[in-house]
């Protein structure tokens, strides 16, 4: 028995053996969460600083998180900077969960001094990615720390705007200068933010870059502003056209024609209705949307009595009859009543003015358009319900759902003798 037994009673632990290089980029490659702290522990600096870079193009996007954090805590060269800000580009939406990361390891502000003098635009739009997120978290308290928490943070925004004035922008850039200059007014700019370059001058230059951006085209595009915005409006991908929707609102240019042609031109695009369903405060959107939704329930109504035969709801497998139709189908499918329920809740502040649609939306087979359409009509004054939405009701008093009967008799008492 050695000595340590005889005095404590059992031998010492042994120390966990380093976790091998082999074993670390193997739970990489298979997706697992990596203690990388351990793996410090285990390894000498310059082994785990290695081991991270190994591992960084091979981590799944939300594991790649975490290693650019872990890399984020070295002295990294303007090389490995580059590197690093381009993996993290590459996680898309996950983007939010590395910036600050980024924006504390990389010389940011640097970076877009070069693109401005290089006339590098693909490192201007990375860099403003970054920013982007950064501002946005600032503004809504956002996952994993935002740009008031760097310490260069208004560094890099001054080096934006001038990148900008000198480069002009791209629509998300533009976005980004917008959204910089409501930070500086925020309330959460306190005497330390000040102190740290958050000040007029700063608020100063983004004005003077938004400014410069709109007096030249986008860049890469010939057409002013008040063109592009509603081009995208009415024809980019669905993310796009909000993105310049958001913007054209911001700087005032009008796109409710674009955005409404392009919902009458294709009614049942579910990318279309996303645009749309952020615009309609606009009355020509807000118009061609519920005559969209109208069309839609007359067209569901016209084939009721042919969804709800007995061939579309049970096929004949000895002949061969048609498959049976789908519950959704029989009944207001989802992704239209998604549609149709904020058209409702416009209706509400307009008594009267859209009775077609309220109507249609009462005589639907669906619950939630049917309750809705009630709630509609119990804030519209009774001298604004029409006789045709008053015979509906009456239709409805023997309604399945107790909630809809329950409704429609609290308006009924209202009708008029």
């Amino acid at each position: 028995m050695s000595l340590w037994s005889k005095l404590f009673g059992r031998a010492p632990a042994e120390a966990p053996a380093p976790p091998s290089t082999e074993d670390v980029l193997a739970e990489v490659r298979a997706g697992h969460a990596v203690d990388w702290e351990a793996v410090h522990d285990g390894l000498d600096a310059d082994a785990a600083f290695a081991l991270l870079w190994q591992a960084l193009p091979l981590a799944r996007a939300d594991r790649r998180v975490d290693v650019i954090d872990q890399l984020a805590a070295y002295d990294l060269d303007a090389a490995e900077q580059r590197t690093l800000l381009a993996a993290a580009l590459e996680l898309g939406d996950l983007l939010a969960w590395a910036a600050r990361s980024v924006a504390d390891a990389c010389d940011l502000p640097g970076f877009l001094a070069r693109a401005q003098a290089e006339a590098d635009d693909a490192t201007l739009a990375g860099v403003a990615r970054v920013l982007a997120a950064l501002v946005e978290a600032a503004l809504t308290t956002g996952p994993a720390g935002d740009l008031l928490d760097v310490e260069d943070g208004a560094a890099c925004l001054r080096a934006f705007a001038d990148a900008t004035t000198a480069r002009g922008a791209t629509t998300a850039e533009l976005a980004l200068l917008l959204m910089s200059r409501q930070l500086c007014a925020s309330p959460r700019i306190g005497p330390d933010d000040r102190a740290a370059g958050w000040d007029d001058a700063l608020a100063t230059a983004l004005e003077a870059a938004i400014l410069a951006v709109l007096s030249r085209p986008p860049r890469g595009a010939d057409a002013l502003w008040t063109a592009y915005l509603p081009e995208r409006v009415g024809s980019a991908p669905a993310f796009a056209a909000l993105e310049a929707l958001r913007v054209a609102r911001a700087v005032r240019i009008d796109v409710s024609f674009a955005l409404a042609e392009r919902l009458r031109a294709a009614p049942d695009d579910a990318g279309t209705w996303s645009v749309a369903l952020a615009a309609l405060d606009l009355p020509a959107v807000r118009d061609v949307a519920l005559d969209a939704g109208v069309a839609a329930l007359q067209s569901r109504r016209m084939r009721e009595g042919e969804l709800c035969s007995l061939a579309s709801q049970a096929g004949c497998s000895s002949c061969g009859g048609p498959k049976g139709a789908d519950d959704d189908e029989l009944m207001v499918p989802k992704a239209l009543e998604a549609r149709l329920l904020p058209l409702l809740a416009a209706c509400a502040a307009a008594p009267g003015a859209f009775a077609t649609f309220v109507v249609e939306c009462l005589a639907a087979p669906s619950i939630a358009l049917r309750f809705n359409a009630l709630a509609v009509l119990s804030h519209w004054p009774t001298e604004a319900i029409e006789a045709e939405t008053w015979s509906v009701l009456d239709a409805l008093r023997d309604d399945s759902v107790p909630q809809v009967r329950a409704a429609v008799l609290e308006l009924l008492g209202r009708r008029p003798s």
